[in-house]
């Protein structure tokens, strides 16, 4: 069967046509301007009521039959953006392109060219289908008096075996660290050194992981270049966005003619080093350093650059000391570049505690004043505290025993959930995270279940047929 009549075939279920809907409209993180006039028409067209406020956010709410007006309503959560990772070869363009499909046996992929979107198109779509259904009753800045109900199912979770009942804050930190710039030196020659090949992966989700950094990969490189050779840096640029493990950096420097043999010798006991290190998790690593035929002639110290790359905390700060193999408190050191003499660095911290959240923070921002620069915190969240007597998670236990033959995990997550925004101003709600299986988050290797998709459909529909039986 060919990929497209497979691809048709999958579109007859409502869910997955639905995703493909989403998977056409431009959704980068801080662009939601598409999706979310795409929504309001969506619930206009089918009569519901909509509300969208000046943060994009979408409320849609469908009304109770008159059997059910008394009882209290449901919330479905899901969250419109999506982090846009591609392959170096790739050429796709999230700010206009539709996200390419690809099926592999049950799952579904976009070949490995880019993310898939499925954090969180799919639990879009999930609440959707559930909204078009005719026999069911019906994040940070959205004003939730405009909620009716204090029980809610958020549809970020990725695993079908599960149920969250609690995430991490967290917050993001952007470092300026100015640089001395100086003229290239005659004789000196450039080059451009590559790392690329990494897993990357979600940064909260797969920070305990190993699969290593390639923005830290730089400073090992550096350091021992350093050991044999004077060395100016010209241009870096590595990770893409801070919630995204960085899978690649790369940079441009120049060094002395004669020296050339020498680096280069560094650069392959480096990667030996790092394979023999990394194992599986450097099974595509590639360190190369080719000549650079760009025009420059402006080059920065180094010094700067290697401190900064090699004192910053990155992966795991503290495991949880009460819950078996969580982790407690994180960074991501994932974006690195330089521009106008300035080098900048952007973390995004995970904390269970927001005192926690907050020291890495200050560790951080001592870190640039020490290194004559400044720091910027913004984009902070809230964590979501486990509730031990959810009556919510009872029902859904109850209905995944009897669904899948076995009890599900419930378990707390070193992800950021959107619960923790809205237990801000409703601490009396109760909430469960769920959703399908999907792996490889926040990377091109991102891929969704179709069998686990269908499967917990009918496990959301049963959810809310128990409840208001």
């Amino acid at each position: 069967m060919g990929m497209q009549k497979q691809i048709e075939d999958l579109l007859q279920d409502r869910v997955f046509e639905i995703f493909y809907g989403i998977s056409q409209i431009p959704r980068q993180s801080f662009h939601e301007e598409q999706i979310s006039r795409y929504l309001v028409e969506w619930a206009q067209k089918r009569g519901l009521f909509v509300v969208r406020d000046k943060h994009n956010n979408v409320l849609i709410r469908k009304a109770a039959s008159k059997a059910m007006e008394k009882e209290e309503g449901l919330i479905l959560q899901a969250h419109m953006d999506m982090v846009c990772e591609k392959a170096l070869a790739s050429t796709h363009d999230f700010s206009k392109d539709p996200i390419p499909w690809n099926i592999e046996g049950d799952y579904l992929t976009t070949g490995g060219e880019t993310t898939l979107g499925a954090d969180d198109g799919i639990g879009m779509a999930l609440a959707m289908a559930l909204l078009e259904e005719e026999d069911l009753s019906g994040a940070a800045g959205f004003d939730t008096s405009l909620l009716q109900g204090t029980r809610m199912i958020n549809l970020d979770n990725a695993k079908d075996n599960e149920i969250l009942c609690g995430s991490c804050g967290g917050e993001a930190v952007e470092v300026k660290i100015p640089l001395n710039r100086e003229e290239k030196k005659e004789g000196w020659k450039l080059f451009e050194l590559c790392i690329t090949g990494l897993k990357g992966g979600h940064s909260g989700e797969d920070i305990h992981r190993g699969h290593g950094n390639a923005n830290k990969f730089l400073a090992r490189v550096l350091l021992e270049l350093e050991k044999v050779t004077e060395l100016k840096i010209a241009r870096i640029k590595g990770g893409t966005f801070r919630l995204a493990i960085p899978r690649e950096a790369s940079l441009v420097l120049a060094l002395p003619q004669d020296k050339e043999e020498e680096a280069r010798e560094k650069c392959g006991q480096v990667y030996k080093n790092l394979k023999e290190e990394y194992l599986s998790a450097a099974e595509k690593l590639e360190i190369k350093m080719c000549p650079y035929n760009g025009q420059i002639t402006e080059v920065h110290d180094a010094e700067k650059i290697i401190h900064m790359i090699m004192f910053s905390p990155d992966n795991i700060f503290e495991m949880n000391s009460d819950m078996e193999n969580l982790v407690s408190s994180s960074d991501n050191m994932g974006e690195l570049y330089l521009t106008d003499g300035m080098l900048h660095i952007v973390y995004e911290i995970r904390a269970a505690r927001n005192s926690a959240r907050d020291y890495i923070a200050q560790v951080i921002e001592r870190l640039a004043e020490m290194m004559g620069g400044s720091s910027q915190v913004h984009s902070a969240y809230p964590g979501w505290d486990y509730h031990a007597n959810s009556v919510l998670r009872k029902f859904a236990v109850k209905v995944f025993i009897e669904q899948n033959g076995q009890k599900p995990i419930s378990r707390c997550v070193h992800a950021g959930l959107e619960c923790g925004c809205f237990f801000e101003t409703m601490p009396e709600l109760d909430a469960i995270s769920i959703g399908p299986n999907c792996e490889g988050l926040h990377s091109p290797q991102e891929k969704l279940s179709i069998s686990s998709t269908k499967k917990m459909y009918k496990i959301l529909k049963k959810i809310i047929e128990e409840m208001y039986k």
